[in-house]
């Protein structure tokens, strides 16, 4: 588990080096956008991000702000069932999968991760 998984992160990295773009989410289930506001404004948790609010529509929020496992920036667009994550420069791309992970299949329901329209992280 732990090759496939650096494996992955190795594919997603190359990725986002070659093409600068971001990672795309589509989740089952709708985000609760005030409570993911709440959560990653205080940096607290698993999901080690701290970010501020910059912009906020009734079906879309927009995020920047700092990776706190590496400290590296991070700038998220939300809808109510998709996200798109960019890590510039030589950021860690494990936010993309820790924020699939940590929030897991009960919050966000089944999620696919694409890049460029191409599955990644797959299980």
């Amino acid at each position: 588990m732990a090759e496939r998984y650096s494996k992955s992160l190795n594919e997603a990295t190359k990725l986002r080096d070659d093409d600068k773009g971001s990672f795309e989410f589509s989740f089952k289930q709708e985000i609760p956008f005030d409570e993911y506001s709440a959560a990653v404004g205080k940096g607290k948790g698993n999901l080690k991000l701290w970010m501020t609010e910059i912009e906020s529509h009734n079906d879309f929020r927009r995020f920047q702000g700092v990776d706190l496992h590496t400290w590296d920036r991070v700038f998220l667009d939300l809808g109510n069932d998709y996200a798109y994550m960019t890590i510039p420069g030589n950021g860690c791309v494990n936010a993309v999968p820790r924020l699939v992970s940590v929030q897991g299949e009960t919050a966000l329901g089944k999620t696919v991760i694409t890049y460029n329209g191409n599955e990644i992280f797959d299980q």
